[in-house]
């Protein structure tokens, strides 16, 4: 679980793609089933949340109740599949996001 504030929209929306590209990196390296990337837009009080790894989408939609958007990617020859979601008023790691996804989690 990381996590990018910035003021500037687009700054966040650059690093995205990349951004998911260096989370299949860190899953894969760290053996992990999945990984999350807040991109938090302080000004606009939101976060672009990046997921990658098994049945990260499920989860996201299960703790947001939203539905996420399934990206592919292709950075240096490897192609990523990973899943986006604005989700407003998200700003906090600790107290927003990791709470919901932790309790669903275990549900799953």
């Amino acid at each position: 679980m990381s996590q990018i504030t910035s003021l500037n929209e687009e700054e966040l929306q650059g690093l995205s793609n990349r951004l998911l590209h260096y989370a299949k990196v860190a899953l894969e390296k760290e053996k992990l089933n999945m990984t999350f990337v807040m991109l938090t837009n302080i000004l606009s009080q939101d976060t672009l949340l990046l997921a990658v790894g098994s049945r990260a989408g499920e989860l996201m939609n299960l703790a947001f109740s939203l539905e996420t958007e399934k990206k592919n990617y292709e950075l240096d020859g490897v192609s990523v599949e990973g899943y986006v979601a604005r989700i407003p008023k998200l700003v906090s790691r600790k107290k927003q996001l990791i709470p919901p996804l932790s309790l669903y989690a275990e549900q799953m």
